[in-house]
């Protein structure tokens, strides 16, 4: 990162919070150390102080030991209140050094400030100007004018929306609430959490998902196809998620069994993203040269259960690096 084109501390503060580990960071070209230890500006400070009175302020209100005295509404209120109350000079113990107050360093009690008043506006209508058209010319039909403008605006292709127009909410389903029902005789947790995610996925691009959950495993194929019923308005999601769940169940009865005793979110994952495998593990052997193939697939989903990485990267180097006796 180049630190040099940063204006002041927060800068600073922002470019280096884009990074996880001082080891895994970089800077480029050299940077002015003066922006980040010459002290904050006075309005930075003072909202420090405040934020020092609010934190005692606030640690007084939760153990119900804040006087009664104290009880404004708005920020300036409560520390104006609590600031008479213990003197202009108290400093809280817990103030760091560097934004103490003191007698040549003073913060003053903070001056009373007027809330302005709420009101509602109502929308103004639109008032037609007129005016005297000048000797010798015509005055302008703003009516066909406007109305021009209006059929010109609506030839304008409207950009597309963030959200897609295909849904698989209560629109769709015509029940209450969004999303699944939990199944309280069967226990649903598992499928519920997962359909959900991989549903709202599949509406920004139905085309396009449909195809990658077709590639991913039989599982989530059938779910893509239910979920395209969904949108057709031909099934709800409970249904889907209950057919699903029937071809798991036979696929494994003991992870996916039916009652309350649940399913384990990781082996649903396991069976619907890593059907399919993509690979082979190839074993070479350094002291014969021969070489032999893991009976166990490579897919696109893997889990971290024993030894935790501080990033994905160390994992698949372990993975990579891993041995065994020949």
């Amino acid at each position: 990162m180049i630190l040099n084109s940063c204006r002041d501390h927060l800068s600073y503060y922002t470019a280096l919070s884009r990074s996880s580990t001082a080891e895994g960071t970089v800077i480029i070209q050299g940077f002015n150390p003066s922006k980040i230890t010459c002290g904050a500006h006075g309005s930075l400070r003072q909202e420090f102080r405040e934020l020092e009175l609010m934190d005692e302020i606030t640690q007084l209100k939760f153990y119900d030991k804040l006087p009664l005295s104290i009880n404004g509404h708005v920020w300036n209120a409560l520390i104006r209140q609590y600031q008479i109350l213990k003197g202009e000079s108290y400093v809280p113990k817990i103030v760091p050094d560097q934004l103490k107050w003191s007698k040549t360093d003073p913060m003053n009690i903070l001056k009373v400030q007027t809330d302005t008043p709420w009101q509602l506006i109502e929308k103004l209508k639109e008032k037609s100007t007129k005016y005297t058209p000048a000797s010798g010319t015509v005055a302008l039909d703003n009516t066909n004018l406007l109305k021009r403008k209006a059929d010109d605006h609506d030839q304008i292709s409207s950009p597309k929306n963030k959200r897609p127009k295909t849904k698989l909410d209560v629109e769709i389903q015509n029940e209450n609430p969004v999303g699944l029902i939990w199944d309280s005789n069967d226990y649903s947790c598992a499928y519920d959490s997962v359909f959900t995610v991989l549903g709202d996925i599949w509406v920004y691009d139905p085309t396009m998902w449909s195809r990658e959950f077709g590639l991913t495993s039989s599982f989530a194929s059938k779910l893509a196809l239910g979920f395209q019923k969904v949108s057709a308005k031909e099934k709800n999601l409970e249904d889907i998620r209950n057919i699903v769940r029937k071809f798991l169940h036979k696929k494994d009865p003991a992870a996916f069994p039916y009652g309350t005793s649940g399913v384990d979110i990781s082996d649903l994952l396991l069976y619907i993203f890593a059907s399919k495998g993509i690979g082979k593990i190839l074993y070479n052997c350094t002291n014969y040269g021969a070489s032999t193939t893991s009976a166990i697939k490579v897919t696109t989903l893997f889990t971290i259960s024993v030894k935790k990485y501080p990033s994905i990267k160390e994992h698949i180097d372990a993975i990579a690096r891993k041995t065994k006796k020949c």
